[in-house]
């Protein structure tokens, strides 16, 4: 498979996670949305460092098991990767232990968090008619620019993105056709 459609594949996959994701999500923020105190307001953290540390346990740790524990698991594959006929395994093809697991999640989400740090930051400045701290503007711009970057390292020869590397993983596809398991490596 070459890299290109690999590339493809792990996209399409990332967003079946995502919208499984967004479920989880849109719960969570039904459930504290609603949460108002006895005045009716609502109750959510309104201080950055409050608001950035519960959407933390809430969100991105519960994301980054799900990563870790499926992709470490006996199909080496996250929901989204399963369907699209991909896994994750180590270079010399073996199945990923939790630990490579875990360093290959935290390094996917590095973008996200920056996001969410730099979001919280300007959302509570904003509240207050505060000018946003000029370092919640370069760490959006800059989790941007990452999140582009390993984007961009898919669709590179080798198809694997930093986190990848850091890890000592990498993305493979099986065929979808008839009940062949072994394994197409993207070279």
């Amino acid at each position: 498979m070459g890299p290109t459609r690999l590339a493809a594949r792990r996209l399409v996959a990332y967003g079946i996670d995502w919208t499984l994701f967004a479920a989880w999500g849109s719960t969570v923020f039904a459930v504290a949305y609603s949460a108002r105190d006895d005045s009716g307001d609502f109750t959510w953290p309104t201080e950055a460092w409050a608001g950035q540390a519960l959407g933390f346990v809430l969100t991105t740790l519960p994301f980054g098991l799900y990563f870790a524990l499926t992709e470490s698991s006996r199909a080496g594959a996250s929901v989204g990767k399963r369907l699209l006929g991909l896994r994750v395994e180590t270079g010399s093809g073996a199945a990923v232990s939790l630990g490579r697991a875990f360093a290959r999640t935290a390094g996917k989400l590095v973008p996200w968090e920056l996001g969410h740090t730099a979001a919280h930051q300007l959302l509570a400045h904003g509240r207050v008619d505060e000018e946003p701290p000029r370092w919640a503007l370069w760490l959006a711009t800059a989790a941007m620019a990452l999140a582009a970057g390993y984007v961009a390292t898919l669709f590179g020869a080798e198809g694997r993105t930093p986190y990848d590397r850091v890890a000592g993983t990498r993305v493979v596809g099986r065929p979808r056709a008839s009940g062949d398991v072994t394994t197409e490596r993207a070279q």
